[in-house]
Formats: C-alpha cells, structure tokens, sequence
C-alpha cells in the first residue's frame, strides 16, 4: 500500500509538469510556406524568392518572417513576434487575424489573404535567427602608440594628456 502511494504522487507530479509545460503542442517547431491553396481548391506552389515562415514557442509566442530558400534563412530584418492562443481542444491556434490548424503533415493558415496558406514543419536545423544579438562592442579602428599619444591619450592608459 505504501509503494502505491508514491507511485500515485509520481503519476501526478509528470503528468501536471506535461500539462503545464504545454508538451505534445501540435504547433510547436519552425513552419515554412510551401503553397497556396485557392478557394477553388486549387494548389498553387510558394514563390521561390521569398516565404511567409512561423515559429511556434510554447506557451503563447509565435514569431514570423520571410524565408529565404537560398540563404535556407528567415530574414533577420523580417522577423516579429505575438502571442497566439488555442482553441478547439489545442487544435486551432490564433494570432492577429490569423488561425491555423494542422491538417496532416501540413499546417493551414487562413486569414485576410486570398486562399489558404499551406506550410511544411522544418526538419533539422532552425531556419530562425536568434532572437538574441550580441551588441558590437567597438566601432573604433586599432591605432599605435605614436597615433595614441598624438590623440592626446598618456602611455599605461592613464587619463590623458591636456593639451
């Protein structure tokens, strides 16, 4: 009865870190545009130059930009982010004036825009750039010490010179 008890603890202590930690989301991962489909049902594929491309961060967060086929990268500079939502039992998510759904293989965005957007989930590597940059720490050129010292600035980085 005593081993019971425990495993009756365990049982529940993974299962609410499963619920809270929003494991098995159907929409979490990097997804890329792979065509349009028509409300005539007709499939059109993505243009080469340049697709619409989703990330999903679970809990709330989804980021989207432009990816590039050749560089095989989203576009730093295209990138933003919301929150999304769920509905339907987590199987709708809806951003902006955006919802999409996993149909298959595929995820089916609709929206404002003609037709309904089909994307593929991205395999391997990330197609998204870090949503952290590292500041450039100097912008300045290296000079010697006979150009420091016509600058004004004191050997061993003292306080410099007065002129």
């Amino acid at each position: 009865m005593r081993n019971f008890g425990r495993r009756f603890v365990g049982v529940l202590l993974i299962g609410g870190l499963g619920i809270l930690g929003g494991c098995g989301s159907k929409f979490a991962g990097e997804w890329v545009q792979d065509g349009t489909i028509g409300k005539d049902g007709s499939y059109t594929p993505a243009p080469e130059e340049r697709r619409a491309a989703l990330k999903f961060e679970p809990p709330a967060t989804v980021r989207y930009g432009f990816y590039q086929p050749r560089s095989d990268a989203v576009d730093p500079e295209s990138v933003q982010s919301t929150d999304y939502s769920t509905t339907n039992h987590r199987s709708v998510a809806q951003f902006g004036v955006f919802t999409a759904h996993p149909d298959g293989e595929y995820l089916l965005v609709t929206g404002p825009v003609e037709g309904t957007v089909r994307m593929v989930r991205v395999r391997g590597k990330t197609v998204f750039p870090p949503i952290v940059h590292m500041p450039q720490l100097s912008h300045g050129t290296a000079m010697g010490p006979d150009e420091a010292l016509a600058a004004g600035y004191s050997p061993d980085n003292e306080a410099p010179i007065a002129p």
